[in-house]
């Protein structure tokens, strides 16, 4: 037996999984879990697994293990939360800034999108989710589990503290008690400042859309996630100075786009650049995908496009614009980056 639990780093996937891994236990006896984001890691742990009954999980598999779970088609339900609520949890539980976890996030998002559309695959939300005995009764029906009432009620009885026959709590007040970090829908907003509030929530709403079966048609990457190359760690908040050696001016937001073609249009203001300097501007995924040389003017407003396409969803994509030679003078305003897919893709 092969079952697959996907979905966001979140308290929901948390205790989803665990009601699943729980089911299985109580109907089907002892089983191997398996987490893995990358194939290989998945090809080495199944290789040495000691039981023929198998729970395979990931929050953010790779292009290689994606493609090998949709070619076996084993049964596999993945659960999502809201985009907030997913960043505040991977701060808390990861111990790492919110921008850091807005890209894990994202990167999360994107790999679950591959799902879609699997007729093998059940989407389940934190959001739609009502009580725990209809859960188990979805979960068990998807999983083609026979579930009788007294394996019910021992499953209820083990992942419900204080469980009383008959009793039948929210999903969310159950996520609320027993899952460590957890807090109410929509509360973890409280873990993030307005800003990060704010790019999270923005950022990270297309490809929640992407979970539910809405393509990614355009996003706007904000300029609050690219890092400053002459100050390490530091992300842009204003123009930056053109004086001094070559070197890169800013780069990242090392976010994610589904598989497919893609142009990034980015906005540029030039003010004060009297010695007739060049950028380097490229798209990074892994390799360099696109580049392109800008002629700086003095002053005014640029815009250009790079086109570039996305083999693998798990690496993170990196604009970067490096200055070709030394200045004396100027400034460079990183304004806008707009993502697009490819129209005929989009169609």
């Amino acid at each position: 037996m092969l079952l697959t639990t996907l979905g966001t780093p979140s308290a929901f996937t948390v205790w989803g999984t665990l009601l699943l891994r729980t089911l299985v236990q109580v109907t089907r006896g002892k089983f191997q879990y398996i987490a893995a984001v990358t194939f290989d890691d998945l090809q080495t742990a199944f290789a040495a697994r000691t039981n023929d009954q198998v729970i395979i999980y990931s929050d953010a598999p790779d292009e290689r293990m994606s493609n090998l779970l949709k070619r076996v088609g084993a049964p596999a339900a993945v659960f999502t939360e809201e985009p907030v609520d997913v960043v505040g949890y991977v701060m808390k539980t990861r111990n790492i800034d919110a921008r850091k976890a807005i890209r894990f996030s994202c990167r999360s998002y994107t790999c679950l999108s591959a799902f879609h559309g699997q007729p093998f695959v059940s989407w389940f939300s934190r959001r739609t989710s009502s009580t725990v005995g209809h859960m188990l009764k979805q979960l068990a029906s998807h999983y083609k589990i026979e579930l009788e009432e007294d394996d019910a009620e021992r499953v209820l009885s083990r992942v419900v503290r204080g469980y009383r026959k008959g009793d039948d709590p929210s999903v969310e007040s159950i996520i609320q008690t027993q899952v460590p970090e957890a807090k109410p829908l929509g509360q973890m907003a409280s873990e993030l400042d307005v800003l990060d509030r704010d790019i999270a929530e923005s950022l990270l709403r297309p490809y929640l859309e992407l979970t539910h079966g809405r393509p990614l048609t355009s996003v706007m990457w904000p300029k609050q996630l690219f890092y400053e190359g002459n100050n390490t760690g530091a992300y842009v908040s204003g123009p930056i100075e053109l004086a001094g050696r070559a070197r890169f001016l800013f780069w990242a937001p090392n976010l994610h786009l589904p598989l497919g073609h893609w142009s990034a249009t980015v906005h540029i203001n030039i003010s004060e650049s009297y010695s007739r300097n060049t950028v380097l501007v490229d798209v990074k995924c892994g390799e360099v995908l696109s580049s392109g040389r800008i002629d700086l003017p003095d002053r005014g407003s640029f815009i250009f496009t790079l086109q570039f396409a996305i083999t693998d969803s798990r690496l993170p994509i990196e604009i970067r614009f490096f200055l070709e030679k030394g200045a004396i003078e100027g400034w460079i305003d990183l304004v806008s980056v707009m993502i697009e897919r490819d129209r005929a893709e989009a169609a």
